[in-house]
């Protein structure tokens, strides 16, 4: 038996929130992750309601790649709860499921979800049982983080039936069904695959440490990492930074120029799920004490000696901060408290496969703070779905593929 819990909050009241999960017209859009077929509509508020899901699969479960599952729900509350038994194959196995709305009162709601797995055949269960229930969840938990999708395309369609004359389709906005569910590590690793072996940054080479990649290249010309060794050196750094003690909601702050390493470090703070803030390079150690503090950091990382005496200028004004990385210190001049390059990259790498997932489409991808010439700065938060939106709809802006 595998049990798993999930929760996310969304910007919508529980009643909105219940329209999109009990939305049961022919014109109910699918997700990428599952199409969904209604056998019994069930009672006027659902009680009953069988449905057919089918999903993708590891083809090694000699399926053809599909999963199918039948639904039935029961203990139907409306704009509170429900629950849900299934049976599914090719790994014949049943589960049932709970779902709960909690109002918070500000307009927002907390979905609630809690699931047990069980596969019936012993064999089965102890092969893959547990493999394959980490799947699904994934596959669910992304399907519910996604909902803010499903409350735009009910807005949009409630507007286009009251608006008189009004000819917007309940499906018009291309872009918003096109990054659904996405995080940049999920946009990440979908172009690792399609481009393992194309560059992925390239740098002009400097006699200045840190100038390019990190190992003071020197010399004239380009160097480059192609994705694969961008990705190779991101989980590196993912896997010291998860050392750090670094997990899904904090935040970390950076202070570099424009180098390959901030690319990295920044990549992998995202597959944690951890919000980087940079700091412009010019910041005096009183504007590195405020930003480091307003924004909550716990780890901070840094280019070189010049960056990191700023901060340790302040050390003692910042008691949230636990630790701070120099990537460049070639002469070990630094204080024996503070990491270095080493110490984020020289240990056992992170598996980006497991941790694609851990970033949720509404987390906060950076914070990007103002100058404060006219006060103190302000930090403008922008998730993950504002950056894959920005991104997919620039892309179709250039006419650049957005595929891959």
């Amino acid at each position: 038996m595998r049990e798993h819990e999930f929760s996310v909050v969304v910007n919508a009241p529980p009643h909105e929130v219940w329209e999109v999960f009990w939305y049961r017209a022919p014109d109910r859009p699918q997700s990428k992750l599952a199409t969904i077929e209604i056998l019994h509509p069930g009672d006027e508020v659902g009680e009953g309601l069988v449905r057919h899901c089918t999903f993708p699969v590891p083809k090694l479960l000699l399926s053809g790649g599909v999963g199918h599952s039948w639904e039935w729900l029961t203990q139907v509350r409306p704009y509170e709860s429900w629950k849900y038994d299934a049976v599914g194959k090719p790994l014949w196995s049943k589960a049932e499921g709970w779902t709960r709305l909690e109002d918070l009162g500000d307009g927002r709601t907390r979905i609630h979800f809690r699931e047990r797995y069980h596969a019936f055949n012993p064999v089965l269960r102890v092969l893959l049982e547990r493999w394959v229930h980490r799947r699904i969840s994934r596959d669910n938990d992304t399907i519910f983080a996604g909902i803010e999708g499903g409350l735009r395309w009910m807005r949009r369609k409630k507007e286009s039936e009251q608006g008189a004359g009004n000819t917007l389709s309940p499906m018009a906005n291309p872009i918003d069904e096109a990054v659904e569910g996405l995080t940049v590590p999920k946009i990440f690793l979908r172009r690792v695959a399609s481009r393992p072996d194309e560059p992925a940054i390239r740098w002009k080479k400097t006699s200045r440490p840190g100038g390019g990649g990190g190992d003071g290249d020197g010399g004239d010309g380009w160097d480059e990492w192609t994705w694969r060794e961008y990705a190779d050196l991101v989980a590196k750094a993912a896997g010291g930074l998860g050392r750090l003690g670094l997990r899904r909601g904090d935040r970390a702050v950076m202070m570099m120029r424009n180098v390959a390493d901030f690319h990295v470090v920044d990549t992998a703070l995202g597959f944690l799920g951890v919000c980087a803030i940079s700091i412009y390079n010019s910041s005096s150690p009183e504007q590195v004490q405020y930003l480091t503090h307003h924004s909550e950091a716990k780890v901070a990382v840094v280019e070189d000696l010049s960056f990191l005496e700023r901060f340790l200028k302040v050390r003692g004004e910042l008691p949230q901060l636990e630790r701070v990385v120099v990537l460049n210190d070639p002469d070990g001049l630094a204080p024996d408290d503070v990491l270095t390059r080493d110490d984020l990259f020289g240990g056992d790498a992170a598996d980006l496969d497991e941790l694609v997932d851990v970033a949720r489409p509404e987390d906060l991808a950076t914070i990007i703070y103002t100058s404060g010439t006219t006060g103190p700065p302000k930090g403008v938060m922008i998730d993950h779905h504002n950056v894959a939106w920005t991104g997919e709809s620039l892309l179709r802006t250039i006419g650049q593929p957005t595929e891959g």
